[in-house]
């Protein structure tokens, strides 16, 4: 059959849909004909002459997988600087703690740090909550809504007139600047094939990770020139234009328009989309929930990249306070350090974009390459933030020159780069189109480590000091040398053993 279409397939045939929607493995013998019902009755069709609809067959429709690359990476970019608006709003605030505790007249360093942290854990709520909606309605429309929220919640928090208003409202922002993170694993599965997505992961990381890192530097200078205020508002006008990429849902609106312009009605859509509604809704809300607590597959890298992501918010929630206390840096100066930890992360994205895609397709020449090899550098990034730590912690403990610390931070970024772009590459080619809900899952606790594990700062330096409390957490990032090795032995057997469906 010839193909017109600027976006016609250059593959003749889909890839097999009889795999379950999670992407954990094949479906088993006989379960074809209940797909079969399942197909009709979501679509509303009770002729008993179904056609399915693909695809490439038989009206070679645009798949998400075939747009073109200018068009894939556009959509990938705006999801990248969308979350990076987010997580820079995320850390603003950090410089600026001391004049928070001056206006509203407060005392307690806890309250102080919560008006930082607790924006992660409104991201953690919304995550749970964004992830599974968009394999309902769609990527588009929770990007666009959340979009305003985050705007109506940013004004909120700028006109906030007590320290309780101010949390409750850093804390429903943080829910609404939640969205792009949440789908964007989603987003690059349902447009990129595995040898693709490393650097669109690169590119999508680099928002989430470069954020945190932007905001402390913009923030001090607002700060000290404007207030603390000003650093909500100008945040407020960042908005994107999406396109809907969720492939079963483009199919299902396709079949639609198709069954309008030929009257056919017995035209159905080859890959199921969950209808909307109540159970629906649910169904994908939990299912995030459902990865972390049943599936070693999303829970045991999800912990990793936690718990490391969680210590890179430790470091920003310090690092401007302790540069003002031991260095005597002025509010607007203590974030420049910041530029250590955005410069290393900087180049190691750049190097993850260059290599990843190269050396999966340099080893899938000769043979077939399982999801875990994502996970190998990790070997090489645990040892890289446990170094950095030890040298951010012991040149604060004895006061060396300024730039020791910094330098200590170019390494541990470099570490973290090697840890959270392997563990979302992994997750995507594991579930494919239904990453979404394991790469939001993955981001629940990464949020919820960033937001709690700096309420422990305090406490931790106070008790053994910078440099004793920052080797501990070196050697808790040790520990997760072995476990790409572990991962690639026994990852097959554990999705076999725990299978997840809805």
């Amino acid at each position: 059959m010839a193909h017109n279409h600027p976006n016609s397939l250059e593959r003749g045939t889909m890839p097999d849909l009889g795999h379950d929607d999670s992407g954990m493995g094949e479906k088993k013998s006989g379960e074809d004909e209940g797909t079969d019902r399942t197909l009709r009755d979501e679509s509303g069709v009770t002729s008993a002459h179904v056609e399915l609809v693909d695809f490439d067959k038989p009206f070679n429709l645009a798949d998400p997988l075939h747009w073109s690359q200018r068009k894939k990476l556009a959509i990938v970019v705006n999801i990248s600087l969308l979350s990076a608006m987010g997580q820079m709003a995320s850390s603003m605030l950090a410089p600026a703690v001391e004049q928070i505790i001056t206006e509203f007249r407060t005392t307690s360093l806890l309250l102080a740090t919560l008006v930082v942290s607790v924006f992660m854990i409104g991201m953690a709520i919304g995550l749970l909550l964004t992830s599974g909606i968009s394999e309902v309605y769609g990527r588009c429309v929770v990007i666009h809504v959340t979009n305003v929220l985050f705007v109506v919640f940013g004004v909120a928090t700028a006109v906030s007139q007590s320290l309780g208003q101010l949390i409750g409202f850093r804390l429903l922002q943080g829910v609404a600047a939640a969205a792009p993170p949440a789908i964007g694993g989603g987003v690059i599965g349902d447009m990129f094939e595995p040898c693709e997505r490393g650097r669109a992961t690169a590119i999508y990381g680099f928002g989430m990770l470069m954020g945190p890192m932007v905001g402390p530097i913009a923030g001090g200078y607002i700060a000290q020139s404007l207030g603390w205020r000003w650093g909500a508002v100008l945040l407020i006008g960042t908005f994107g234009v999406a396109r809907e990429s969720y492939r079963p849902l483009v199919l299902e609106r396709e079949v639609r328009r198709l069954r309008k312009k030929t009257g056919n009605s017995d035209l159905v859509a080859a890959i199921p989309h969950q209808s909307s509604g109540f159970k629906a809704l649910r169904v994908s809300i939990v299912r995030p929930m459902k990865l972390l607590l049943l599936s070693p597959t999303v829970a045991l890298p999800a912990l990793g990249l936690a718990i490391v992501f969680g210590m890179m918010f430790l470091m920003l929630s310090t690092m401007s306070t302790v540069y003002q206390e031991v260095y005597g840096w002025s509010t607007g100066a203590s974030g420049l350090p910041y530029l250590g930890l955005g410069g290393g992360l900087f180049t190691g994205l750049i190097v993850y974009s260059v290599t990843a895609d190269r050396a999966y397709i340099q080893l899938s020449r000769t043979t077939t390459l399982p999801p875990e090899i994502r996970l190998s550098p990790i070997t090489i990034g645990s040892p890289f933030c446990a170094a950095g730590l030890v040298i951010y912690g012991w040149a604060f403990e004895k006061q060396l020159h300024w730039v020791i610390p910094i330098i200590g931070c170019i390494v541990f970024s470099w570490g973290m780069v090697a840890f959270m772009m392997p563990v979302t590459t992994y997750l995507i080619d594991v579930f494919h189109a239904k990453a979404a809900g394991p790469v939001g899952a993955a981001a629940v606790l990464r949020c919820l480590a960033g937001g709690l594990l700096p309420l422990c700062a305090g406490k931790l330096y106070t008790t053994v000091g910078y440099g004793w409390g920052n080797t501990l957490l070196a050697f808790i990032a040790l520990v997760f040398t072995p476990f790409p090795y572990l991962f690639y032995k026994n990852g097959e057997r554990l999705r076999e053993r725990f299978p997840i469906t809805d």
